[in-house]
């Protein structure tokens, strides 16, 4: 029974952490969208490019806001 308790006190530290850092990674996203002046539109169109590399898509972000200018 303890081990069990134990095992859930672990599960909700993970979780605990995980959204501790996608919270931190969301806000950095969130302020590096903001400064580059891009539209909706082309955000959007970068996630759609790279849905799961939020790198590549930061990366794609910046290029299109020097290209724009």
């Amino acid at each position: 029974m303890a081990e069990a308790e134990n095992l859930q006190g672990e599960n909700v530290r993970m979780y605990d952490d995980i959204d501790r850092m996608n919270n931190n990674e969301w806000n950095k996203f969130a302020r590096l969208e903001s400064g580059l002046d891009l539209s909706n539109k082309q955000i959007d169109n970068i996630k759609l490019q790279n849905p799961t590399n939020v790198l590549e898509q930061q990366y794609l972000m910046v290029v299109e806001s020097k290209n724009s200018r």
